[in-house]
């Protein structure tokens, strides 16, 4: 009976939408609203002179 209940109900699953960026986000990275954030490493931000 339950074989027969998931077997119905498998047919109005859905695949997951962005399913290949399950690896990054196993691996932490960040998404805000679908789409990937890639922080600025402190090097490459400009310095600002002390007056």
């Amino acid at each position: 009976m339950v074989f027969k209940l998931l077997e119905g109900a498998q047919k109005s699953w859905r695949r997951l939408d962005g399913h290949n960026q399950l690896p990054k986000l196993v691996l932490g990275v960040t998404f805000n609203n679908g789409i990937e954030v890639i922080a600025k490493p402190a090097e490459l931000q400009p310095i600002t002179a002390a007056a």
